[in-house]
């Protein structure tokens, strides 16, 4: 499926009561300064609040806007939204919310774009429930799946998908904490799990993806990804300017691509796509494309 990305329609901060949209599981709430997502059911797997910390060359930013939506398609398999805010020092801050209802995927993610390069620590936090299992790293290259690791009857598990340099931190991903937020009461159940890390560059992409197990076989083995490689012109893209991951859970398999970059016709897992991003299903045949979004001209 493809979508032509159109004007932005910005979140109503004026009414009494939050945009609120809700599908089969999951709901998305959008408020002037924040984004909620609540995700799973009875108990939800994912839930408020979901924020995030951006320094830039030591110093925190500052968010300058309200959240305005600047995405959305909706249809049997496929809901979609894209938000933007702008931050201090003419940063942007983009979210992604891709919900592959069929398959039980979530994709949640944060694009920090700015107009310079810059050293950046960043801070994500999300509220996830214990019942989701967190499968931190990726496996060495060329490391087959292990069935040492097993489902362990998870619901679901969360793969954060980023790996961010460090010096005097471990490398990100890392699960720093699972912890109540102090001067907050969070909904019972509910943990904080907050992932840290450093990194240079003019822009960063901090994916989540969550999968629900729909049969016990799924997770045995846990659920593991990679980062692909991407070419350009012949020559291997950097994460600033685009990047893309291959996610597996049993049997299924999903391929989620992002332009971080002006669009360019890049190559990756034996795919040309020249659009701003790309979520699709892995099989024998390859990738067959899921969502596509391509910026207006």
């Amino acid at each position: 499926m493809m979508l032509q990305t159109g004007k932005p329609s910005r979140c109503e901060g004026q009414r009494p009561r939050p945009l609120s949209i809700a599908r089969q599981d999951l709901v998305v709430e959008c408020r002037p300064r924040q984004l909620a997502v609540r995700w799973g059911s009875p108990d939800p797997w994912v839930r408020e609040p979901w924020r995030i910390a951006v320094t830039r060359h030591g110093t925190p930013l500052e968010q300058r806007s309200d959240w305005e939506q600047v995405c959305r398609l909706r249809d049997g398999n496929i809901d979609h939204w894209e938000f933007e805010a702008r931050l201090s020092h003419g940063v942007r801050l983009q979210r992604q919310i891709t919900h592959v209802v069929r398959d039980g995927v979530l994709f949640l993610a944060e694009a920090v774009l700015s107009p310079r390069r810059a050293a950046w620590v960043v801070e994500t936090t999300i509220g996830v429930h214990p019942s989701v299992s967190l499968t931190e790293e990726a496996p060495p290259e060329g490391t087959p799946p292990s069935g040492a690791r097993t489902a362990d009857r998870r619901v679901a598990y969360v793969l954060p998908l980023f790996q961010l340099a460090a010096q005097d931190m471990p490398p990100a991903p890392a699960k720093v904490a699972t912890c109540r937020a102090a001067g907050e009461t969070p909904t019972v159940g509910a943990d904080l799990t907050v992932w840290r890390g450093r990194a240079e560059g003019r822009a960063l992409f901090l994916p989540l993806i969550f999968v629900a197990a729909r049969t016990p076989a799924d997770g045995q083995p846990a659920p593991f990804w990679r980062k692909l490689t991407i070419t350009e012109r012949g020559r291997i893209a950097p994460d600033e300017t685009a990047v893309a991951y291959r996610v597996q859970l049993g049997p299924r398999q999903w391929v989620f691509y992002r332009s971080l970059a002006a669009p360019e016709n890049r190559a990756f897992l034996g795919c040309n796509f020249a659009g701003e991003s790309l979520v699709g299903a892995f099989g024998k045949k390859g990738v067959t494309s899921l969502l596509e979004v391509h910026l207006e001209e």
